[in-house]
């Protein structure tokens, strides 16, 4: 996404690794951190982001670690 969007304009990906029928799904909550990060100054100039678990990451470098538990590895690049 950072190849093809070229702005300064904050970009954030969001997702959800449980069900909306979980009883813990965070859907909902990752939605409104996104949200938050979103209208926040400093996400400006930051390139795509992607919000998942509580976490914010540079979505270039963020990678699935780990295919049956929310495992996502963002490396040093995380805010």
């Amino acid at each position: 996404m950072d190849a093809t969007i070229n702005c300064g304009k904050p970009v954030v990906i969001v997702g959800a690794m449980r069900p909306a029928t979980a009883i813990s799904a965070d859907g909902p909550a990752n939605l409104y951190q996104a949200v938050q990060a979103g209208v926040f100054p400093e996400s400006k100039n930051r390139g795509a982001l992607i919000i998942m678990n509580d976490r914010i990451g540079a979505a270039y470098y963020t990678q699935k670690t780990h295919g049956r538990s929310p495992f996502f590895s963002q490396g040093h690049h995380s805010y």
